[in-house]
């Protein structure tokens, strides 16, 4: 597992192309990254060493935090910080700045993008988001408002997931004549299973806490009227961990760090690597699969 891990992350090392392409596209917003020491919370154990965590904090509010090409450099920045501090953390947390978690990319880069080029972001992206999630540290999504699409996409790539009460989640990708082409349909099969994953992602659904709250998303209106999923049967797919009032998000993720914290960082190492196996099985062929089908749906739509 070691041995697949580090060849992931060698790959990803040396996708230094496509990420300078997208930062020469350029766009608004940034990729925030902030260690903070976790003074004060409880060590149990003397080999528990790691005492800080990193924040990633995806930082274009007005536009819901969609990804121009700029952020997702960035984010690959931010995870070789995660690849690079490994040893030194308790955990990585993502989140969004208010009030949304994540609106997905920048559909101008999917404007701008050749076929080649769309090709190399995909497998940028997938392996971005397989290096997050196998990390051999927890990793925490902190959501609020919405996550749509990409958004959602990169909700899977995290352990734990805490979502406040007017949080909601789409695969809108079906919708918009699309498949996943950030990873998500592996991860998805990983924790949810293959049936499941068919209605989430075939349904385009928007999978909220509650059904009486509408949200505006980049002019989308995700009105009560349209169909999703109860906020109970969110958390029984296994999309989200944890659904709290807005006003206790903070605390309810300084409560899981200090969880965290308390544990043994060679414990938790160890059944990371044990919980990778299984998603490490089959994910070349799984993410080959995704990306042939994101570039035959890119293609109809082109052709349109």
């Amino acid at each position: 597992m070691a041995q697949a891990v580090g060849n992931l992350r060698h790959v990803f090392k040396h996708m230094n192309a496509t990420r300078e392409y997208l930062r020469r596209i350029g766009g608004c917003g940034t990729v925030q990254t902030d260690v903070v020491s976790l003074k004060g919370l409880v060590q149990r154990d003397v080999r528990s060493k790691a005492k800080h965590t990193l924040y990633i904090t995806l930082n274009r509010p007005q536009q819901a935090n969609a990804m121009s090409g700029v952020m997702l450099a960035q984010l690959g920045d931010a995870v070789d910080l995660a690849i690079d501090m490994e040893e030194d953390l308790t955990c990585v947390v993502l989140q969004g700045a208010s009030p949304h978690f994540c609106a997905g990319s920048d559909l101008t880069i999917l404007s701008s993008a050749t076929v080649k080029t769309m090709e190399n972001m995909i497998d940028y992206m997938q392996t971005l988001t397989a290096c997050f999630k196998t990390l051999r540290i927890p990793t925490i999504a902190v959501i609020q408002g919405s996550a749509v699409g990409g958004g959602a996409e990169l909700v899977t790539m995290t352990d734990f997931q805490i979502a406040d009460e007017v949080a909601r989640f789409r695969f809108i990708h079906a919708n918009r004549g699309l498949t996943t082409g950030w990873g998500a349909t592996s991860r998805l099969v990983h924790s949810v299973g293959g049936a499941r994953t068919a209605q989430i992602l075939t349904s385009a659904k928007t999978v909220s806490i509650h059904h009486t709250v509408s949200v505006l998303v980049l002019g989308e209106f995700f009105a009560a009227s349209k169909p999703r999923f109860s906020g109970k049967e969110a958390q029984e797919l296994g999309l989200i961990s944890t659904v709290v009032p807005t006003d206790m998000i903070a605390s309810s993720c300084s409560d899981l760090l200090n969880n965290l914290s308390s544990n043994d960082a060679l414990a938790m190492h160890l059944a990371k690597e044990a919980c990778s196996i299984q998603y490490l099985q089959g994910l070349a062929a799984m993410n080959t699969l995704e990306k042939s089908n994101f570039l035959k749906c890119y293609a109809n739509i082109a052709s349109k």
